[in-house]
């Protein structure tokens, strides 16, 4: 079968976090299909682009994939320059894509709607069966978040590209269990809708664990008890709940916060911490992604914060939720969410959100669990993940496909 993977966002290891789309496509190619992935030059939050000419398009082949990079144009935060780099990257999508032919399948993964349009023309013009991805609910995140209302007149064109693509696609994909939830509640019933939640190569992510051994005085510390953040440092995330109820057991001198990360909210997090003399907390900066499993194994509880918002009614897909589980080690959040993987496999808790007390109080129930209890929850974590490996993801991707041309 031809693949076309489509998604603004594509990164390969090394070079970026989004690695859905390559680890869903390496397994693809190793079951006899033609996968071909188009993405911009660009890599978010980055200044790397893989085009410095005047050319529309680039391929590569890297790990034995063959990507197709569509120029477009660098940028930084979430202003006009990022508006540009998407409408750039539409209609140059447009363009190149007519150089190929033979799609079988093209599956279009977007946080943002102009790639459900490139990609709605392009499997029209190639009369193969067009398969849409939801990521992230846009324009529901930017009013949820508060940057403009429902009535607004961008939230209305959104809403109308959203319903339109909807309702045309061959099926659709969630990464958020909730999926039919939230088309109920925008009024659309069709068939063919599908959950495929994010995961983690357990097979990688193992091997990355002997190969890329992170040197960490404080990960090696067996005296005391490892309570461990990876992730950004922005306002979504609220690390700073999370240091209040660190302040708040002080006098568990054995208790000790490790935070990997960086963003906007670093240098304010750091200065709270001075001002209030603790020394249970400790900031690492950022770290390869490849590190990330030789951080997460050795702590002994793994930490999601973040703002508590109304659409985690349908769920969430957290990458680093699947790294947590990989680690085989107990998970803690606030993140108050519908289908909640961490109480579906009992692999963690979930507190209150926004609060510093309930973390605090989930924090000091691992750190008191009898040893049985404590093992428990890591062989929780461990089976939670063998269900969230990319092979068993692809498993659902191809069966799809698969469906949608006639079983071939």
């Amino acid at each position: 079968m031809n693949i076309w993977i489509i998604n603004h966002y594509i990164d390969v290891p090394g070079k970026g976090r989004y690695l859905r789309h390559y680890n869903f496509a390496k397994e693809l190619q190793k079951r006899g299909h033609n996968v071909t992935l188009f993405t911009a030059s660009t890599t978010h939050g980055t200044d790397l682009n893989v085009i410095n000419d005047e050319k529309k398009y680039k391929e590569e082949i890297i790990d034995s994939l063959k990507f197709v990079y569509i120029k477009a144009k660098n940028y930084t935060g979430n202003g006009k320059d990022r508006v540009i780099n998407m409408i750039q990257f539409y209609k140059n999508l447009l363009s190149v894509s007519k150089r190929y032919s033979g799609a079988d399948v093209v599956y279009c993964s977007a946080p943002h709607s102009l790639t459900w349009l490139a990609s709605r023309k392009i499997a029209k013009n190639n009369n193969a069966k067009l398969i849409c991805e939801t990521r992230d609910l846009w324009p529901e995140t930017f009013i949820e978040m508060g940057k403009f209302s429902k009535n607004h007149p961008v939230a209305k064109i959104l809403y109308a590209i959203e319903k339109s693509v909807y309702k045309s696609s061959d099926a659709l994909i969630f990464t958020m269990e909730g999926g039919k939830d939230y088309l109920k509640s925008r009024g659309i019933n069709r068939d063919n809708v599908f959950h495929i939640n994010n995961g983690v190569v357990l097979e990688d992510f193992n091997e990355s664990i002997k190969k890329y051994h992170l040197e960490d005085v404080d990960l090696d510390d067996k005296n005391i008890f490892k309570v461990v953040y990876t992730g950004a440092l922005g306002r979504a995330n609220q690390v700073d709940t999370l240091i209040d109820a660190m302040n708040k057991l002080s006098d568990y001198e054995d208790i000790k916060l490790i935070v990997y990360g960086k963003g906007e909210f670093e240098a304010s997090l750091i200065k709270k911490v001075r001002e209030n003399s603790q020394k249970n907390v400790v900031f690492k900066g950022s770290v390869d992604k490849r590190y990330v499993p030789s951080i997460v194994t050795r702590s002994d509880l793994n930490v999601i914060t973040g703002q508590d918002i109304n659409l985690y009614k349908y769920g969430m897909s957290f990458n680093k939720l699947f790294e947590y589980l990989a680690a085989n080690k107990p998970i803690l959040s606030n993140l108050k969410c519908n289908y909640d993987i961490i109480e579906k496999f009992n692999c963690g808790k979930t507190v209150k959100s926004g609060s510093a007390d309930a973390l605090k109080e989930g924090i000091l129930y691992f750190y008191n669990l009898k040893d049985i209890d404590y093992k428990q929850f890591c062989e929780n974590s461990k089976e939670a993940a063998a269900n969230y490996d990319y092979k068993i993801l692809t498993d659902k991707l191809e069966h799809i496909f698969k469906t949608l041309n006639g079983g071939f």
